[in-house]
């Protein structure tokens, strides 16, 4: 009964549910089937576009994409649809240890779903709430357009840092968001969550 699709460009593929349950002739019926579509698509980007070839590679491939299509979802639904999103995210980060972005060695501590596909995405949410949307898909962005680099943590923040991120708003990230070892701490901390 689960489902489960992947991409390998320009084909995205779907296994486990009907594509005529999902779109019709002129829509996607629904925001589940949005969402999925919109990462599965988000991936041209962090995966064509950019290769990710670092420890910090499932980050960049799922937790950027996953927020891209938070956004997309959000902008087709509106802000309902994020906050049930958040909601959601809620129960599935609930009691997570989770290794400090900028401490990651490893692929491994940060490849399981729930970090690439929930806490990952919610990082990227705490940085737009000090930078502004505008400015994180300028280092989106900026970002893809660094494809052969070292995609570490290192290269996150002098991308940060080279699109006009303030050393201090980075800092403020790195101190209410990236410091963080448990998964569910994010929620306090989210504006959007306090609505």
């Amino acid at each position: 009964g689960r489902s489960w699709g992947f991409v390998n460009f320009p084909t995205i593929a779907v296994a486990g549910v009907g594509f005529e349950e999902q779109v019709s002739d002129t829509a996607i019926r629904n925001t589940g089937a949005f969402s999925f579509y919109a990462h599965e698509l988000g991936h041209y980007y962090f995966g064509t576009v950019l290769r990710p070839n670092s420890e910090l590679a499932p980050f960049f491939m799922e937790s950027m994409t996953e927020y891209l299509s938070i956004k997309a979802t959000e902008y087709r639904y509106g802000k309902e649809y994020t906050k049930n999103y958040i909601a959601e995210k809620r129960k599935v980060l609930k009691d997570k240890k989770v290794v400090p972005l900028n401490r990651v060695t490893t692929s491994e501590e940060i490849i399981r779903d729930y970090y690439r596909y929930s806490y990952g995405p919610l990082l990227l949410m705490g940085l737009e709430s000090i930078i502004g949307e505008k400015r994180t898909y300028d280092l989106l962005h900026h970002v893809l357009s660094q494809d052969g680099k070292r995609t570490d943590y290192n290269f996150l923040k002098k991308s940060a840092l080279s699109i006009g991120v303030s050393l201090q708003d980075w800092q403020r990230f790195e101190d209410t968001f990236v410091q963080l070892e448990t998964a569910a701490d994010i929620f306090a901390k989210l504006p959007v969550t306090a609505e």
